[in-house]
């Protein structure tokens, strides 16, 4: 039986906004979270991460330009992506405690 009825325009946004609810009480995590983004200590912590991304994106070019086999290159790709994330998740995840606590400082 196929269903010929479309997809409300809202259907979507009811997930998201479902996934997003939040309490009013700013929790201790983003409490703690946003205290550490005020500290010298994380800014030395960000150029450190940025500093791992930027060497893993290195550490990919001088295989390429090395001649490594695309294997290799693919599997050295993959691991260097999800790294990336992970280090990116850090960030953004003190980043999020900043602006939940202080909405006026987004990027």
């Amino acid at each position: 039986m196929v269903v010929k009825t479309a997809i409300r325009p809202n259907y979507f946004k009811d997930f998201r906004e479902v996934s997003t609810l939040k309490t009013e009480k700013k929790d201790d995590q983003d409490i703690h979270l946003h205290s550490l983004s005020k500290h010298a200590g994380w800014k030395i912590l960000e150029d450190y991460i940025d500093g791992l991304i930027r060497g893993l994106d290195l550490m990919v070019i001088s295989l390429i330009e090395q001649g490594a086999d695309a294997e290799l290159i693919g599997q050295k790709t993959i691991a260097k992506e999800i790294a990336k994330e992970i280090l990116i998740g850090i960030k953004n995840k003190v980043y999020d405690a900043k602006v939940e606590i202080e909405p006026d400082a987004r990027k």
